[in-house]
């Protein structure tokens, strides 16, 4: 993934406990989003926006 990623300049985060996993958190598809991948976090909106 890393490879197909990182050379156009998308940036990634691994280790969030989403999806799949023992306990897992759900995130809603289609809400705005901010990935800082400086912090590592993952800040998900309301529909209404920050």
């Amino acid at each position: 993934m890393r490879s197909r990623l990182i050379p156009p300049g998308k940036p990634i985060l691994g280790g969030l406990e989403i999806g799949h996993g023992p306990d897992p958190h759900a995130i809603a598809l289609g809400v705005a989003a901010e990935l800082d991948t400086d912090s590592r976090t993952l800040t998900c909106y309301s529909p209404e926006g920050p």
